[in-house]
């Protein structure tokens, strides 16, 4: 077996439709398994899913999960070389599957490969992806996340970038279990950028094939609780910064991001906007668990009780 796909699939039966569906489509030269996590799935959607898809292996997760936990579900029991860790929101335009793997194949030392991430109207959304930045805590990345520093390989398309994202990238299955997959502290961020600094500190290089594209229609998956979303990434960026950094900075961090979130609050108190009620409740909540010690999935725990869809 070439590859296994790992996908989790938020109980949208047309977002994981649209996905398989191309992967069906467009991908040749490849053999491959679809192992999808229904996340909290209604029983409906789990016998449609089943019947639409009878050759995927389908993993129910009806408890609390993070990505981390949910894509581990899936990928400690892949059984193709390489692992494909997939959105449910994307959808594939070419051979892209193929391409990854000939990536791969042709790198000895790669544990991880990401194709280009593109917007619904074709335009790049992710080329590679840079360093952590402390900066971009408080300052809009104008380079959406993508590495200016790739630098190639002598392949076309291929470079070397520092980190993977984790809507959409392939890596070795034994690199994967070397670095323990995903680390499932982190509720849904910054997980990916862990997983790739564990990967480089092991010694796999991580690169990028331009030549690899996916549509990813981002935030398509999500649902719209930006008051649970917004402090739980807050803390778990702050867990990674902890780790990756020290605990001075760390404090420094949540210090002047509370300070951002009191600004914003001002911001939108001066503003129209439609969501304006739910941001101001995601930034107060914010600040609420600016200096928490609660690990982030116990505040997603927490903070959706108290909006009571737990």
């Amino acid at each position: 077996m070439d590859l296994s796909i790992s996908i989790i699939a938020y109980n949208r039966i047309d977002n994981i439709a649209k996905c398989i569906t191309s992967i069906q489509e467009h991908t040749t030269g490849v053999s491959y398994e679809v192992i999808i996590v229904a996340y909290r799935f209604g029983p409906e959607n789990l016998s449609t899913l089943r019947s639409m898809f009878p050759t995927a292996r389908i993993k129910e997760s009806n408890e609390i999960r993070g990505f981390a936990e949910n894509q581990n579900l899936a990928l400690r029991s892949a059984t193709g070389r390489y692992c494909l860790i997939l959105n449910d929101d994307t959808f594939v335009i070419d051979n892209m599957i193929a391409t990854l793997i000939k990536t791969l194949d042709a790198l000895p030392g790669a544990g991880l490969v990401s194709p280009l991430l593109l917007n619904p109207d074709l335009t790049v959304q992710q080329s590679g992806r840079g360093r952590y930045r402390l900066l971009n805590w408080f300052l809009p990345d104008k380079r959406g996340g993508s590495d200016p520093r790739a630098t190639a390989t002598g392949i076309e398309g291929v470079f070397r970038t520092a980190a993977v994202s984790g809507s959409c990238f392939m890596a070795r299955r034994g690199t994967l279990a070397d670095v323990g997959f995903f680390c499932e502290d982190y509720f849904f961020c910054p997980e990916d950028y862990a997983l790739s600094i564990e990967a480089e500190r092991k010694g796999y290089g991580i690169y990028l094939n331009k030549g690899a594209r996916i549509v990813h229609q981002h935030g398509a998956a999500s649902v719209p609780i930006y008051d649970i979303i917004w402090p739980v990434a807050l803390q778990g960026g702050f867990l990674f910064v902890g780790r990756h950094y020290n605990r001075a900075v760390e404090m420094i961090i949540r210090s002047l991001t509370f300070m951002k979130n009191l600004a914003m609050c001002l911001v939108l108190l001066s503003r129209r906007r439609k969501d304006k009620e739910i941001w101001l409740k995601a930034c107060k909540n914010a600040m609420r668990y600016s200096f928490s010690s609660l690990p982030p999935k116990e505040l997603f725990e927490r903070l959706a009780r108290e909006r009571g869809i737990l």
